[in-house]
C-alpha cells in the first residue's frame, strides 16, 4: 500500500521518484501530455483562458516542464520525439 500511494504522491515529476515504479508512474503521466496534444490546447483556453498569442509559449513552457521532469533514461529515448513536437507544434 505504502508503495501505491509514494506513486501516486510523486507522479508529477520523475524528481521526487525514489523506486523505478514511482519513475514510471511519473514518466508516464507526462508522456501522456506529449501523446494528447490537444488537451493542452483545451486546458490553455479553458482553464487559463490565454489567447492565441500566448498558446505558443505556453505551451512551450509546459512541453520543456514536462520534458525536464522525465527521468534521465526517459528522456534520453524520448529526446528525438520532444525535438519533433517542439518543430512540429511550435514551430521551433
Amino acid at each position: 500500500m505504502n508503495r501505491v500511494l509514494s506513486c501516486i504522491y510523486n507522479h508529477r515529476s520523475s524528481k521526487n521518484g525514489t523506486t523505478l515504479e514511482e519513475l514510471c508512474v511519473a514518466d508516464a503521466d507526462i508522456l501522456a501530455h506529449f501523446d494528447n496534444i490537444p488537451m493542452l490546447f483545451n486546458l490553455a483556453y479553458n482553464r487559463y483562458n490565454i489567447n492565441l498569442n500566448e498558446v505558443r509559449e505556453w505551451m512551450r513552457d509546459a512541453f520543456e516542464k514536462d520534458y525536464n521532469d522525465l527521468s534521465e533514461k526517459t528522456k534520453e529515448s524520448f529526446k528525438e520525439r520532444y525535438a519533433l513536437i517542439c518543430k512540429t507544434v511550435l514551430g521551433d
